[in-house]
Order: C-alpha cells, then structure tokens, then sequence
C-alpha cells in the first residue's frame, strides 16, 4: 500500500512540474509576443530586429510541441529576413533548413522535401556546389530520404557528402570516416555487401591511423 502511495506522489510530482513548465512556456510565449509588439510600433513592421523575437517564438512553441504555431512564427521571419536581406542571403538556408524540420514533424512530406531542396540549391548558389557550408543540407536532406526509403536518392548525397569532405580536408582525415560509414549502410540498404564492407574497412583505417588501433569505433 506504501509503495502504491509512494507511486501516486511521484506521478502527482511530474505533472506539477509539467504543468509549471507548461506555464512557464505559457508566459514567455506571452511576453515575447510583446515584444514583438512594441518593437514594430517603434521601428516599424520591416525592421530587422524583429527577425529574433520571431525566431524566439519558433523555439518556444516547439518546446510545447505547437508545431503550427511555430511554422507560422517561421515563415514571418523567413519573409521579413528575405525582404531586408534579399532573396540569396545564407540566412535564409538556414531557416528554410529550419522550416522543412518542421515540416517533417507535421507530417507534410512534400512541402519538406520542397523546403530542403530550397535549403541546398540556395546554399549552391551562394557558396558553389562543393563548399562545405553544403555539408549539413546534404546531410539532413540524405536523411529525409532515408527516413521515405528512398535510399538510391539518399547515396547520391552521400557521395556528395563523401566528396565534399575529401576536397576539404584531405583523403585521410577522421571527419570522412562518419560520412563513409554512413555512404557504407546505405550500399548494404540495396543489398551492394562487398562495396559496403569496402566502405566500412576505409572508414576503420581513418579511425586507426587518426586515434590508434585499440580506440574503440563504436
């Protein structure tokens, strides 16, 4: 009976807590949006600043999972950073990364997949197509691929990815063996062994030659 108590308590505890995060949340929302506010009446709806007190409220409501809310906060800022930035600034690959995420999590696959796209083909055009600036969009987009099982789509990233990190750092450097254990899972993905086992015994030398043959890989 104790125990059952004890059980009670600690469940009565958790939800106090959630409910006191939940408001705390509740009231950051509350003055962030005042903010915003009272910045647009003193410098003007077109002010840059703004951009943070939006991104401000992209983080706030993902916290509660209002991922909605949170899309609408992200496109007004992606709108006012492309209106004062113009339309190829960095940032906003950033930000489309940000808002294809969110995409993702509300279930709307094409208008995700659309904003990856947008993420990496303007990261193409401001820093060329074998920066490593591309890196992270490479990344995320080979992922969503993945996650649709479209694994032919996602290995051509990967390759990419692979390539990308050999022009920078050089064939032997510890930041490829991730990217090639990875390119590795997805040749045994489409049944391609031998030129996974490949993949995966290159990837072992880099972790040897950089850190010893007795540091563990995984």
């Amino acid at each position: 009976m104790a125990g059952g108590y004890r059980n009670h308590g600690y469940r009565q505890g958790a939800q106090d807590q959630a409910l006191q995060a939940e408001a705390a949340l509740r009231k950051a929302i509350a003055y962030t949006t005042r903010g915003i506010t009272l910045h647009t009446r003193g410098y003007g709806a077109h002010d840059f600043g703004l951009v943070y007190g939006y991104n401000e409220l992209v983080g706030l409501y993902c916290a509660l999972d209002e991922y909605g809310h949170a899309e609408a906060a992200l496109r007004q800022a992606l709108a006012l950073c492309e209106q004062v930035l113009g339309p190829e600034h960095p940032r906003l690959a950033r930000m489309l990364f940000d808002l294809g995420w969110l995409y993702g999590l509300l279930k709307r696959l094409p208008e995700a997949e659309q904003a990856f796209r947008r993420a990496l083909q303007m990261a193409e055009r401001v820093y060329g197509p074998d920066d490593p600036e591309l890196l992270p969009h490479l990344s995320n987009l080979a992922a969503f691929y993945l996650a649709q099982q479209r694994v032919a789509e996602a290995e051509t990233l990967s390759r990419r990815e692979v390539t990308i990190f050999q022009q920078t750092f050089g064939p032997e450097h510890p930041h490829i063996a991730p990217a090639l254990t990875s390119l590795a899972a997805l040749c045994r993905e489409q049944h391609r062994y031998s030129e996974a086992e490949q993949l995966a015994q290159a990837a072992v030398a880099i972790w040897e030659k950089a850190l010893g043959p007795r540091i563990p890989m995984w």
